[in-house]
């Protein structure tokens, strides 16, 4: 009996480390910032990132899966970006690169006056 016992509470503590490194990871978590007149540079490492308001200037370091912006006036300028996502007029969004083949990620804008633009 005792070596069953010890064997389902060793396989619920191997379960439990698993869960804890899984939790530590950042990518598939989403960053929000929401407001006006914001000026802020952020560092992510394949989280998501969605802005929200009007005028804000956000530089963001590292790799950001993916990128909404809703709103407008703002600006934003990316490291490297796998896709993006903007709604709203007058948005700028400048990126260095995107983990793809072609260096180029996946856009998309509704809007008017918005772009995407390499740098």
């Amino acid at each position: 009996m005792f070596p069953t016992v010890i064997s389902i509470l060793m396989h619920k503590i191997r379960k439990q480390k698993t869960a804890v490194k899984k939790a530590k990871s950042t990518k598939g978590k989403k960053i929000v910032i929401n407001g006006a007149s914001i000026t802020k540079t952020v560092t992510l490492n394949g989280e998501s990132l969605e802005i929200t308001g009007a005028s804000n200037h956000i530089t963001v370091k590292g790799n950001v899966s993916s990128l909404t912006v809703n709103g407008a006036d703002n600006t934003v300028t990316l490291d490297s970006v796998s896709s993006i996502n903007v709604y709203g007029t007058s948005n700028k969004i400048y990126y260095k690169t995107a983990p793809s083949k072609s260096g180029k990620p996946s856009i998309s804008v509704t809007g008017a006056d918005s772009t995407v633009s390499k740098r």
